[in-house]
C-alpha cells in the first residue's frame, strides 16, 4: 500500500499538482479498486469510518430491494403436457432424448433474447416462431406477430453457432395477404393438430430441427420434425410453413435441409 501512495504522489507531483492525471497515471499500472484503498489510508479515521458505514448501509439496501431474476420457462413439460408415450421412456430412461430437446432449443432461444411464446400464452397474442436449428450453419428464429388489423412483424434472428455474437437482427413489416398466406400454409400442415414430435430420438445424422410454436386464442402448441425438406417424398406441408418464413425473411439463399 505504502508503494501505491507514492507511486500516486510522484505522479501527481510530475502532473503540476493535477491530482486527475496523477490519479490516472496510477490507475494504469494499478487496479483501481486497490489503488481507491491507497487514498483512503492516506485520510483520517473518522472520514474513513464514515464512508465506510455508508457503503455498507448501500450494499445492504441494494441487497435487499434487488428482485430476484426468475428464470424463464420456454417450453411446458414436455412428459406430461404432451403425454410422451409411456414405451419411450422405457426406451430411453430418465436422460431422454426429450430432454436433451427442452435444453437444447431453450438454450438457442436465450443467447437469441427471445421472448418465450409458451408464458405469453394467456397474453391473448397471436404469436409464430419457427426456430431453424441445422447440424452445419447458424441458429435461425423466425418469429411473425400477428396485429389485430391482420398485418403483422416478422423479426429475424440469427446467432453465429450458439454464442452472443448476433449475424442479423431483424424486424421487417408483413402484410395482411403475407400474413394470410402462412396461416394457410399452417393450416395445410394440420398444424394445431399434430403430435409434437413423430419420434424420441432426434432422428437422423445431422441434417436439422423444424421447430414451431404457436399461440392463439390463449393456447400454445408446439411441434418438432427432422429435416422436412430432405426426408419427404413429395411436397411437404409441414416444411411450406418454414419455407414461407424464410422467403418473407430474405433468407432463401440460405443452404435448406
Amino acid at each position: 500500500m505504502a508503494q501505491i501512495a507514492q507511486d500516486y504522489a510522484v505522479a501527481v507531483k510530475q502532473s503540476n499538482g493535477n491530482s486527475r492525471v496523477g490519479r490516472d497515471a496510477v490507475l494504469g499500472k494499478r487496479q483501481s479498486g486497490v489503488f481507491f484503498y491507497a487514498i483512503m489510508a492516506s485520510t483520517s479515521s473518522w472520514v474513513i469510518m464514515r464512508i465506510a458505514v455508508f457503503f455498507a448501509m448501500f450494499l445492504v439496501v441494494g441487497c435487499a430491494t434487488r428482485p430476484s431474476k426468475r428464470p424463464v420457462q420456454y417450453f411446458p413439460d414436455l412428459s406430461t403436457t404432451y403425454q410422451v408415450p409411456k414405451e419411450w421412456w422405457e426406451i430411453l430412461g430418465p436422460e431422454t432424448s426429450v430432454a436433451i430437446r427442452e435444453r437444447w432449443y431453450a438454450a438457442c432461444l436465450v443467447v437469441m433474447e427471445e421472448p418465450s411464446l409458451w408464458e405469453l400464452r394467456e397474453s391473448g397474442r397471436e404469436m409464430y416462431r419457427f426456430l431453424w436449428l441445422r447440424s452445419f450453419h447458424a441458429p435461425v428464429a423466425f418469429r411473425l406477430e400477428v396485429r389485430a388489423d391482420g398485418s403483422g412483424t416478422l423479426t429475424v434472428r440469427k446467432n453465429d453457432h450458439y454464442d452472443s455474437k448476433r449475424l442479423r437482427d431483424q424486424t421487417l413489416p408483413i402484410s395482411k395477404a403475407q400474413v394470410a398466406g402462412f396461416v394457410a400454409c399452417l393450416e395445410g400442415a394440420h398444424f394445431w393438430d399434430l403430435s409434437w414430435s413423430e419420434s424420441p430420438w432426434l432422428t437422423g445424422n445431422d441434417g436439422s430441427q423444424w421447430v414451431y410454436e404457436g399461440i392463439k386464442d390463449k393456447k400454445y402448441h408446439l411441434t418438432d420434425r427432422w429435416s422436412p425438406v430432405l426426408h419427404a417424398k413429395a411436397k411437404d406441408a409441414y416444411a411450406e410453413a418454414g419455407l414461407y418464413l424464410i422467403r418473407l425473411s430474405g433468407e432463401a439463399n440460405e443452404e435448406l435441409y
